[in-house]
Formats: structure tokens, C-alpha cells, sequence
């Protein structure tokens, strides 16, 4: 059976690590760390960016301008998704 990472990195070296907490086979570090994501898309409202991320964060901003805020007042704006 093969043991796949799961995804985590050492600080120290980057490494690929099979535990949160687990001790770096190639430098002993105990630290290790998980990844940022790249961007997957961005997000422009009215012709400045807005935020970037994924799918579900790009709704979130989305919502929050849109439902939460209520527009701030606007009668109108202009939301842009691009893919990254």
C-alpha cells in the first residue's frame, strides 16, 4: 500500500511531510506547513479588483458586497470574475 502526502511541507526544507505534526525525514524539522493555494480567479468590481481565490471565497465576496451590505447604497454595479 502506498502512503500518499497530504499535502503539508516542511518549514525548513519543503520537504513533503505525511503528518501535521510529524518529524521531516530529510532535515528532522517538526515543523511543517500546509501550502497557499495559487489564485484561481479574481474579482473586479467596478473595474478595481476586488479580492481572489476560489470558487466559494469569490461568492463570499460576492454576497458580502451584494446581500450584507446591501450594495452600500448603489443602485448599480458591475461585477467581473476572471479565471487566473
Amino acid at each position: 500500500m502506498e502512503v500518499k502526502s497530504n499535502g503539508f511541507r516542511c518549514e525548513n526544507c519543503g520537504n513533503k511531510t505525511y503528518g501535521d505534526k510529524e518529524i521531516c525525514v530529510k532535515c528532522g524539522s517538526e515543523n511543517s506547513i500546509k501550502p497557499i493555494p495559487k489564485v484561481l480567479y479574481k474579482c473586479y468590481l467596478n473595474g478595481t479588483f476586488y479580492g481572489g481565490g476560489n470558487l466559494n471565497y469569490i461568492l463570499e465576496l460576492f454576497k458580502d458586497y451584494v446581500v450584507t451590505c446591501k450594495m452600500y447604497g448603489k443602485k448599480e454595479c458591475d461585477f467581473k470574475i476572471v479565471k487566473d
